[in-house]
């Protein structure tokens, strides 16, 4: 693995919790050499991710839609590549990336995250992909998915799929097994 897709809030959310688990999952991505690929916003935790990985000595690369360039992209990354759509920023962040970990976020977050499996599921990618759950922020997201296993809407295989851990060195050990 040498790259990691980052699915994260432009916003900030409540808790400090999120702010510093998006700086130290920077810290060990610069440290084990992993590149980061995200939304290339400077904004909330994805602006602090990317900050992170930059002051660390890591890189990174933000793919960014034409529509969101002017009032919020990062211009201090590494690489910044703009699309036409979001459409094309998500099929770019998947084909660049070797794994993927979601964080706290909002509708693009879940959405990408929920693309991402379905992808899997139906077996157009074998890319792992994990949820790292701080404050337990993913856990009624958890329940709901669970609650779909026992209705037989989702098969214990398709769950089996996510990973989830509340500890970033655990995590990426996760995905880099």
């Amino acid at each position: 693995m040498k790259s990691v897709c980052v699915y994260v809030g432009a916003n900030f959310g409540k808790k400090p919790a999120y702010i510093q688990a998006a700086k130290s999952l920077g810290c060990e991505l610069a440290k084990r050499d992993l590149h980061l690929i995200y939304g290339g916003s400077c904004l909330g935790l994805m602006g602090i991710l990317a900050d992170s990985v930059l002051e660390n000595g890591g890189t990174v690369t933000g793919i960014i839609p034409e529509i969101l360039y002017k009032q919020e992209a990062h211009k201090a990354l590494s690489k910044l590549h703009i699309t036409s759509s979001v459409q094309e920023r998500k099929k770019m962040m998947y084909e660049t990336a070797d794994c993927f970990v979601a964080l706290p976020g909002g509708l693009g977050t879940l959405e990408e995250l929920c693309e991402l499996w379905n992808a899997a599921k139906i077996g157009i990618h074998q890319k792992p992909f994990a949820l790292l759950n701080i404050e337990n922020y993913f856990d009624k997201f958890l329940e709901f998915i669970d609650h779909s296993v026992n209705e037989s809407f989702i098969n214990p295989e398709c769950r089996a799929l996510i990973k989830v851990s509340d500890d970033i060195p655990e995590l990426l050990d996760i995905l880099m097994a």
